[in-house]
């Protein structure tokens, strides 16, 4: 079989019958394994932008999952092409985000299984502003599909230019303005990789790419919702925890300057 790429978790392959086999790494857990299982079964079966799931195998002892193959160009790679409409790639993306908060299903987990236990092991608030950070949570019923990572390397245009959402290992069902908090941040300050610092003329590129995908995701910024901060703090709180040592300190900063202006959370 192809190796098309490897993780921290998984090996990927192409089967003979042209699928694509995520083999994990030994260590995986069982649990992990099976959690996947359940985000994909979940999310396929309602979202066309992802790819299809086939199920479990087994290969020389290790557990995988297969999935339809999607080759193409990710969007990582179009922006930063010479000739690349940064306009046109922003409202092909918030499209795609907008088509996936326009569904939902009860086979997530929910806002609160999937921020609570992080915000509870960040143990840098009082008690009092960690309870009306879950209450905040605990009070909105809002259960859409929510990708929990989007950001341009997840982000694929086939052969025949349709974009396909891979990854959908945080997906969780929730309030769409915590995913856009989520990945505008990743837009803006997201570190791939061996990379330390945003170079000054792709910030501006990063900027740009946000200014765009606003206004073609929805006729309001989310950005002046009274809760728009709040979800961001939510969501930097749990970024934390994704060990991006070279995020750290302006993740802080940004705390800080959050908790500052809405001290009922600190």
């Amino acid at each position: 079989m192809e190796r098309l790429g490897r993780g921290r978790t998984a090996e990927v392959y192409r089967t003979e019958d042209d699928k694509a086999l995520k083999l994990y790494h030994a260590d995986v857990s069982e649990s992990f394994i099976t959690y996947e299982t359940q985000i994909a079964k979940a999310v396929t079966s309602v979202c066309s932008a992802a790819p299809k799931f086939y199920g479990k195998t087994t290969l020389e002892g290790r557990k995988g999952l297969l999935y339809q193959i999607v080759e193409g160009t990710t969007l990582t790679e179009m922006i930063h092409q010479e000739s690349v409409d940064i306009n046109g790639l922003a409202c092909r993306m918030a499209k795609a985000h907008q088509s996936i908060h326009a569904t939902s299903t009860d086979d997530l987990p929910s806002m609160m299984d999937y921020f609570v236990p992080n915000l509870i092991r960040y143990g840098q608030l009082s008690d009092a502003g960690l309870q009306n950070l879950i209450a905040f949570i605990d009070r909105d019923k809002t259960e859409k599909i929510c990708h929990g990572d989007l950001h341009p390397e997840n982000v694929m245009e086939d052969n025949n230019g349709k974009l396909w959402i891979i990854d959908w290992t945080n997906a969780y069902s929730g309030n769409p303005i915590s995913d856009l908090a989520r990945t505008l941040y990743l837009f803006l300050n997201g570190l791939p990789l061996n990379q330390t610092h945003i170079e000054p003329a792709e910030r501006l590129m990063r900027e740009q790419v946000v200014e765009s995908f606003i206004p073609f995701y929805g006729s309001d910024d989310p950005r002046k919702s009274n809760d728009w901060d709040v979800w961001r703090l939510i969501i930097l709180i749990n970024r934390c925890f994704e060990n991006i040592d070279s995020e750290r300190p302006e993740i802080d900063r940004m705390i800080a300057e959050i908790l500052k202006s809405r001290p009922e959370f600190a």
